[in-house]
């Protein structure tokens, strides 16, 4: 909690993880969006690889990653 401080308070602020007892958990809204809540947890520089990543030309598991990007897009400005 302490290292990831911003990334949890994002998280709980969106209702996309809730905080029980001693441990987080994932809604039901962060477990639709999981490839977006992992994302917030990359290092900087694979965060911003991914938000410049050309998304046109991804197939696959690279397109999968467009929730990725988003949530992590919108975590560097929190």
């Amino acid at each position: 909690e302490e290292v990831f401080e911003k990334e949890v308070a994002f998280l709980l602020e969106r209702r996309l993880m809730e905080h029980a007892g001693d441990t987080f958990r994932l809604t039901l809204e962060g477990a639709l969006n999981v490839n977006g809540v992992i994302a917030l947890f990359f290092a900087p520089s694979i965060q911003q690889y991914l938000i410049e990543s050309d998304l046109e030309k991804a197939d696959g598991i690279q397109r999968d990653q467009q929730p990725a990007l988003r949530v992590a897009a919108g975590a560097a400005h929190v």
